[in-house]
């Protein structure tokens, strides 16, 4: 193939703006100069790699990743990544020594995923990025002396409902509506028993004929994502959803198709509203929720509920701060302490022996030390004392017509010590998903507490190499902060296991790290990797999302930001990501994924392609609608408004451009094009630069600069090839043109000089200058060929044969515009052109 239009210098322009030059005897600028640090041009391209023939775009792993022994700019023996879509990002794996040689890859329109180079090898597919977090909380038993036997012995079960007397789980479907109150009591395999009563409440189904779930909504906070589904239990699909009376929490949307809540709440407040759910036939139902607002609370407090006492039995029950800094403080802030206890204002142990039996309601606050605070209501019975205890101490409410299970347990010994337990997903290469809902339970110190986990579901083990389950357990320090540490580590497959292990077993291990953890958005788009480990992508327009640190899977939502524009890409410099919008761009600093903060860079520059957006060592580079734009965190600089007028930068049809960074210059191409100027030579760090066109004579579909030696690879023709391959001599030969050069009325240019160095290798055995007006250039017989253009109209062609040599340009005729193009393939590192030859510079 031919490729022609390569440039070796910068920009031709007037050396001051003759817009603002005042009206003196010289009137004008009266010289153009053009200085080029003698840059030199292009090598031919060389093939490396064949695509298949639906190939949009490609990443390269250089041999010196897949053997370690090839050097990485040796393209034989690459393993090449094709990709049927127009735009995906392909990060390397940025964990610490990763040994599994991962690559991330995000990809519009498909769920972010992720491969191992041994998979990429073999042709295997992609697993989904991100681990999937439990759907159900952990099943506890406790006590050393099972199994148990279960039984109601007071009231009677809601009508549809049965109790399973082995496990203890009541579970069916309700068919009244009602208040009931019934005692189930547990009896020990050696005969000890206990009872607790319930007094679960069942609502009527909704109107009509749909039912709706869930039957109630958590509360939410202020300045938090709340997310929630609500979903419809029969009817025919699809369903559209409404609220059809009172009002949504200010900050929060309804998704009228999916049934999603979702938004940042703004005020604080009680809500209540209903939303009606129709299928496709017409049939409707409707479910009111009373979600309440918070404002944002640091600290949170556990347990979230308290064991019973035994009258005349000790109790000690410890109360922990989490979320804030210690040390905490603690108070009982409303209601009333059970006869006989009373709470350690430091430590949040709740201790003493109960000399009264009932039922009492209190709360309590913890405050930390930096001034934040958060409370907890709790309730808790006192009864005669018992030897065996059953667990919950409630059972939550129900809905008739919707399938109702919860599970009971039960304990052996004095109820002194509760454990909240929750369990995570792991993969086989050690990543870690977000927790279940934790099971808080009460038990003895040295008893047996048997956790039954649910194990992934085929649809959450699709595309992930899932391979085990961590368990993990509080335990509450004597400051009454709880940390989950973790227990042990069980196959996926296995369903249950019984903990024996004492707090001092633990102690001393692995703290739970995933809390937040969940996976990246399915619809997650153009992500960036910054040197400290952290990705950054976005969706939904206007939203950046980002990872913790080291740990692509882990992308937990409250790190994400709104930007008030339309986002079209992110490029990183440094530590800052630059956010390019359809408005205004915006730069996000910050050195943990929980402090990145956006802020506006003031100059309105639209970007106009996302494929056309460079990240650099020292600022971002991208194609706007008025220009190439350097952008940093403070601020921008429009590079071609010195080099090319507003109408040659929109002739060039920026949204159609893809760009790429190599060192100090900048290449951009137009996407699927292959005719004339379908693209530019840039370079960035010479003032007043000019730009250079590139003509290729086969579409190209795709380009991107290496990312193991910035070689600009670029796929045309079938064919992935290398534009600067660093073995060939020759360069190619380019075409550069100046701006219009547009003067205050119309002068004559006297002529120019043009200097230029020619390499050893590269030297010709020059004939008769060429005096055709209507010549073409010839590199084989030829080293430079001027073209000036008055008013649009070619008033010279001249062959140049020897550096700085002087060229006149017809007399008698003036312009009100001038236009100087080179044509050539030796490096030129200065040109002038002036009205008088006493203007001409010496070089």
């Amino acid at each position: 193939m031919t490729v022609t239009n390569f440039a070796a210098f910068g920009g031709m322009i007037p050396l001051e703006d003759i817009a603002d030059l005042p009206q003196s005897a010289a009137g004008f600028a009266r010289n153009a100069y053009l200085y080029s640090q003698g840059i030199e041009g292009f090598r031919a391209p060389t093939l490396v790699h064949t695509l298949k023939s639906t190939t949009r775009s490609f990443y390269r792993i250089p041999p010196s990743i897949v053997d370690g022994s090839t050097p990485s700019d040796d393209y034989t023996g690459s393993v090449w990544m094709e990709f049927l879509n127009d735009v995906v990002d392909v990060i390397p794996s940025p964990v610490i020594e990763d040994s599994y040689k991962r690559y991330y890859i995000f990809t519009p329109g498909s769920a972010p995923a992720y491969s191992t180079l041994a998979d990429i090898v073999a042709g295997n597919a992609t697993l989904t990025l991100g681990i999937p977090q439990p759907s159900a909380a952990p099943s506890v038993s406790t006590g050393g002396v099972g199994p148990y036997t279960f039984a109601v012995t007071g009231g009677s079960l809601p009508p549809g409902l049965a109790l399973n007397t082995a496990t203890g789980v009541i579970s069916g479907t309700p068919t009244s509506a009602g208040s009931y109150s019934f005692t189930v009591t547990a009896t020990s395999a050696d005969g000890f028993v206990g009872s607790h009563t319930y007094t679960p409440k069942f609502i009527a189904g909704a109107s009509g004929t749909l039912t709706m779930s869930p039957t109630y909504l958590p509360d939410g906070q202020i300045g938090t994502i709340y997310n929630q589904f609500v979903s419809v239990a029969n009817g025919t699909s699809p369903y559209t959803y409404a609220v059809t009376s009172g009002a949504l929490p200010p900050g929060v949307t309804l998704d009228a198709t999916l049934g999603i809540l979702y938004g940042v709440p703004t005020t604080a407040g009680a809500t209540s509203f209903t939303i009606t759910a129709t299928d496709s036939t017409g049939l409707t139902g409707s479910q009111t929720y009373t979600p309440k607002i918070v404002p944002l609370m640091n600290v949170t407090l556990t347990p979230t509920s308290l064991p019973d006492g035994a009258l005349t039995v000790a109790y000690s029950q410890y109360i922990g701060g989490i979320g804030g800094t210690t040390p905490y403080t603690y108070a009982v802030m409303s209601g009333t302490l059970p006869a006989g206890l009373t709470l350690d204002a430091s430590s949040g142990n709740l201790s003493g022996t109960p000399t009264a039996t009932g039922t009492f309601q209190f709360t309590v606050t913890a405050s930390d030390s930096a001034g934040h605070s958060g409370s907890q209501a709790y309730t808790m019975n006192v009864e005669a004392a018992v030897s065996v205890a059953l667990t919950p101490l409630a059972i939550p409410n129900g809905q008739v017509g919707v399938i109702y299970s919860q599970t009971l347990s039960a304990t052996v010994g004095t109820l002194t010590y509760v454990r909240s337990y929750l369990y995570t997903y792991v993969s086989k290469y050690g990543e870690e998903g977000q927790p279940s809902s934790p099971t808080t339970v009460t038990g003895t110190s040295d008893g047996s507490w048997t956790i039954t986990v649910t194990p992934p579901t085929s649809a959450q083990l699709a595309g992930r190499a899932l391979q085990n389950i961590n368990i993990y357990r509080t335990i509450t320090a004597s400051d009454g902060t709880s940390t989950y540490y973790l227990v042990t580590t069980i196959p996926y497959s296995q369903t249950s296991y019984t903990d024996t292990k004492l707090d001092t077993d633990i102690s001393g291990g692995t703290i739970l790290p995933s809390l937040y953890w969940s996976g990246p958005p399915s619809d997650l788009q153009g992500a960036v990797l910054l040197p400290n480990g952290i990705l950054a992508g976005w969706r939904n327009k206007y939203e950046i999302w980002f990872s913790e640190a080291y740990r692509p899977h882990a992308w937990p939502a409250s790190y994400s930001i709104n930007i008030p524009y339309e986002i079209v890409g992110l490029g990183v410099t440094g530590n800052t990501i630059v956010v390019v919008t359809r408005g205004y761009p915006y730069a996000v600093t910050g050195l943990t994924p929980d402090t990145m903060t956006p802020s506006m860079i003031t100059s309105l520059e639209p970007g106009a392609s996302r494929l056309a957006i460079a990240s650099g060592e020292s600022a971002v580079f991208f194609a706007s609608e008025t220009g190439i734009v350097m952008a940093t965190a403070g601020g921008t600089q429009n590079l071609t408004l010195g080099s090319m007028g507003a109408h040659q930068w929109t002739a060039l049809n920026p949204p159609s451009f893809m760009m790429v960074g190599r060192n100090t210059a900048l290449t951009v191409m137009q996407r699927d094009a292959a005719a004339a100027d379908n693209g530019m030579f840039y370079e960035t760090n010479i003032a007043n630069v000019g730009w250079s066109s590139i003509q290729t004579d086969a579409a190209v579909t795709f380009m991107r600069s290496d990312a193991y030696t910035s070689d600009i690879l670029m796929a045309y023709g079938g064919g992935v090839y290398v534009w600067d391959d660093r073995r060939h001599k020759n360069y190619m030969p380019w075409v550069w043109r100046s701006k219009d050069i547009l003067l205050p009325w119309a002068q004559e240019y006297y002529g120019g000089k043009v200097f230029f160095r020619v390499p050893t290798w590269q030297a010709l055995t020059l004939g008769t200058r060429n005096t055709d007006q209507s010549q073409t250039f010839d590199p084989t017989k030829q080293y430079l060929l001027l073209r000036v253009w008055g008013d649009g109209k070619q008033i010279l062609v001249r062959e140049i044969q020897a550096t700085g040599e002087l060229i006149i340009f017809p007399a008698g005729s003036k312009y009100d515009v001038y236009r100087f193009q080179l044509e050539g393939q030796v490096t030129v590192f200065n040109a002038q052109f002036a009205m008088s030859v006493k203007e001409l510079r010496q070089v």
